[in-house]
């Protein structure tokens, strides 16, 4: 892997040493991930499972699981923001 850069400093918490280890063990093995902004669908949760098909522009489709999720309120509206990870 190229670029790779340390972001954050974990110093001297053990909570936030168990955290770091658990976000680098989690992203450690390459997997399929994609990100899906659309209108917002609240009653989704983190794990829920979800079938996607997205024709265009690229193909898209199977079972996937949500694993990071950001609700956005803005003038344009309400939107979520989903990491999906595909299994």
């Amino acid at each position: 892997e190229d670029n790779k850069q340390g972001m954050h400093k974990v110093l001297g918490s053990i909570s936030g040493q168990r955290v770091a280890e658990d976000i680098v063990r989690f992203y450690k093995e390459p997997r399929k991930r994609i990100k899906l902004v659309a209108p917002a669908v609240p009653q989704l949760q983190v794990f829920d499972e979800v079938l996607v098909d997205i024709a265009s522009p690229l193909q898209v489709l199977g079972r996937w699981r949500i694993i990071g999720r950001r609700h956005i309120y803005s003038t344009n509206g309400y939107i979520t923001e989903d990491m999906m990870e595909g299994f």
